[in-house]
């Protein structure tokens, strides 16, 4: 009978001792569980005071392109237009890429391109690649009066920083402007080199460019233009 007991009392006791065992581990697995869910979380927040931050001075450098009224005698929307054409390729200077350009209608984009003629900054042509179509086409009056560009202060700053500094925040822009175009389903212009209709065949004398949208060849000069047709290589 006391054998008996005593195999009873080591295996409850060994059984209990097993059970406390798995109550820390428990504990414990939970306790870090908890700890990387609280981590997780201090890890979101700090991003996304990060995220805030980064906002709040984009807006605060947005009064160089944004504002009532006028300045310099164009509206915040005439000189997005002005800069646009100025940089804009052959197949962009219309007034349905000038209106996808500025986030509007045609009718408005028009609007905004009369006033431009109006001060001799734009004149309307017909266009070499569809006589049916205007193009909109920067003066040399327009190229001279872009040195009174309010953004030209937040460009001159751009350029005190670093070549690695300025580059990389060149490409974290693309990449957000990137993603905003996928949530909103819309295309943003961007330079016509980095373009997946831009074919390139031939070096040195014999080096060419075609696009395969409009089928046409493009100078390399155009390459570096901004078009509204812009689609990323992915």
């Amino acid at each position: 009978m006391s054998s008996r007991r005593s195999r009873f009392t080591v295996r409850y006791t060994g059984l209990n001792q097993s059970r406390r065992e798995c109550s820390i581990h428990r504990t414990r697995r939970l306790s870090i569980v908890d700890r990387d869910a609280r981590a997780a979380v201090s890890r979101g927040t700090s991003q996304m005071r990060l995220a805030i931050e980064i906002l709040q001075l984009l807006v605060q450098s947005a009064d160089s392109w944004l504002f009532e009224g006028s300045l310099a005698g164009l509206s915040d929307r005439e000189w997005m237009a002005l800069r646009f054409l100025a940089r804009a390729n052959r197949f962009s200077r219309t007034p349905t890429a000038l209106a996808s350009f500025l986030g509007t209608t045609r009718s408005v984009a028009s609007q905004i391109a009369a006033v431009l003629e109006s001060k001799g900054l734009m004149v309307r042509k017909p266009s070499a690649e569809d006589k049916r179509s205007i193009a909109l086409c920067i003066t040399s009056e327009g190229e001279k009066f872009l040195e009174r560009d309010p953004i030209n202060a937040l460009r001159d700053q751009l350029v005190t920083l670093e070549l690695p500094d300025r580059s990389q925040l060149r490409d974290t822009l693309r990449r957000v402007l990137d993603g905003l175009d996928v949530a909103k389903r819309r295309h943003n212009a961007d330079v016509c080199g980095r373009c997946m209709f831009l074919i390139e065949s031939g070096e040195g004398k014999d080096r060419h460019f075609k696009c395969r949208l409009f089928r046409k060849s493009i100078a390399p000069r155009d390459t570096t233009l901004l078009c509204a047709y812009f689609e990323g290589r992915g």
